[in-house]
């Protein structure tokens, strides 16, 4: 995804990078990634609320972070993530926070993090693929 930026930028100097995709999904966009219905998703989630990934947005649709649900679906569920996948959703996550950062303000910057922001998950939900564990 990099290369691809550069040769971008390459081309067309002038060009903005507004947002790289996927970052930002719903439940339907990461039942289509991995290969799941919608519905087991949401049971698996609903399942394990405390161990999920925070939502960016939550409402109708939730909006998560597609590296965080990966990682979660991999780590805590034992999914089999592809790595190209994984790592496309990583550069995606890493440079739409690198546009958003040249955006924010340093000095508000520093007294949020002073004052510690939350993570974006919590606690634990039991064994890996058991969503009525938890």
């Amino acid at each position: 995804m990099l290369g691809a930026i550069a040769d971008v930028r390459g081309a067309i100097p002038e060009a903005a990078l507004i947002e790289a995709t996927p970052d930002l999904v719903g439940i339907a966009d990461v039942a289509e990634l991995v290969g799941s219905s919608r519905q087991n998703l949401r049971q698996l989630m609903l399942a394990c609320r405390t161990a999920t990934p925070s939502p960016v947005h939550e409402g109708n649709p939730s909006i998560w972070r597609l590296a965080d649900i990966l990682a979660w679906l991999r780590d805590d569920k034992g999914y089999a993530i592809p790595g190209s996948l994984f790592e496309v959703a990583q550069v995606g996550l890493q440079v739409n926070l690198a546009v958003e950062d040249r955006r924010a303000d340093g000095r508000e910057q520093d007294e949020i993090r002073a004052v510690g922001a939350p993570s974006g998950r919590a606690g634990g939900c039991g064994d890996p693929g058991d969503p009525g564990a938890g």
